[in-house]
C-alpha cells in the first residue's frame, strides 16, 4: 500500500516476507569449485535456459541461446555482459542475506 506524501513509497510488510526475485538478465554462471567467490550464491539460484529472437530470418524465431559464461571475442577481449547477471544476483542476495 503506498503512503502518504513524506512517508515510504511501499511500506514493509509487518512479518517477515519470503519472496521470489526473477532476474531477466545475461544469466548466472556457475565456476566449478574449487574457484567458487560465490558459493554461497550456487545455492539460492535456479537457472533457466534462455532463448533469444532470431530477427534474420522472416518471420522472426525464437531460439535457444546458450549459458551465460566468460565468453571473449575474437581479439581475447571479455564480452561486455559477461556475469552482468552474476553481478545482480549478488545485488540481489546482499540486501536479502537471510533469505533462500
Amino acid at each position: 500500500m503506498a503512503g502518504a506524501p513524506g512517508e515510504r513509497f511501499i511500506k514493509p510488510p509487518e512479518s517477515d516476507p519470503v519472496v521470489t526475485v526473477t532476474v531477466l538478465d545475461s544469466g548466472y554462471i556457475r565456476i566449478a569449485p574449487p574457484h567458487t567467490p560465490h558459493h554461497n550464491l550456487d545455492g539460492r539460484v535456479t537457472v533457466i535456459d534462455g532463448e533469444w529472437l532470431d530477427t534474420a530470418v522472416s518471420p522472426a524465431v525464437w531460439r535457444p541461446d546458450r549459458p551465460d559464461g566468460l565468453y571473449t571475442d575474437p581479439s581475447g577481449r571479455l564480452d561486455g555482459i559477461s556475469g552482468h547477471g552474476t553481478f545482480i544476483a549478488g545485488l540481489i542476495s546482499h540486501h536479502a542475506p537471510g533469505h533462500g
